[in-house]
């Protein structure tokens, strides 16, 4: 390997059935990508563990972490927030957290129309539209509203509401865009890293 010093980043995403995790370097090399299933939310519990482990044999610092901001599962979305902001504030590197909608338009991109579901686990879904290169946010859809918007609109769909094999293909490939998403690491001004 060169002599380039390249700074480290931490990319997580909790689901609902297991951790998924990537360290790599600012030009997108992954060193390591883990997942770590489990069959409730304190299986989450391993994730530290295993974590520290992994860093412990790292060659440099995280310089970055990030995961989602949701939405989704409020649970989930407190503990990984919770997770992120706890390892950027004990290593004392930035945290960015963009929105699953973002990484679901990485994801669709080859769509002009595709209509984005994330289950608010209150009998509705947080929807999103995107036609050509806008997105509308449609807000809070019951399960009737999206089946009539769905008979009506003839639109590619990829979410939590009627799950297809599109989207389990976006669960497993999620952690990857959102470690492709921020390649660059900007260290913030007031942020020292040893």
């Amino acid at each position: 390997m060169d002599n380039i010093k390249r700074d480290l980043k931490l990319a997580f995403v909790l689901q609902k059935t297991c951790v998924r995790y990537m360290i790599g370097y600012d030009n997108d090399a992954i060193i390591h990508h883990y997942t770590l299933p489990y069959e409730d939310l304190r299986g989450a519990e391993t994730f530290l563990p295993h974590l520290q482990d992994t860093v412990k044999n790292l060659p440099s610092p995280i310089r970055l972490v990030t995961t989602h901001s949701g939405p989704g599962s409020i649970t989930l979305n407190r503990i990984a927030l919770s997770i992120a902001k706890g390892l950027s504030m004990g290593w004392t590197c930035p945290l960015y957290l963009p929105s699953r909608f973002d990484l679901i338009n990485d994801f669709t991109i080859q769509y002009n129309q595709c209509l984005w579901t994330f289950n608010a686990y209150n009998g509705s879904f947080f929807t999103r539209m995107k036609k050509d290169k806008d997105i509308v946010d449609l807000g809070l859809l019951s399960t009737e509203q999206l089946t009539e918007f769905v008979n009506n609109h003839a639109i590619h769909h990829c979410g939590e509401w009627h799950e297809t094999d599109h989207f389990k293909l976006f669960e497993e490939q999620e952690i990857l865009f959102l470690f492709k998403r921020h390649c660059a690491i900007e260290i913030a001004p007031n942020v020292t890293v040893n």
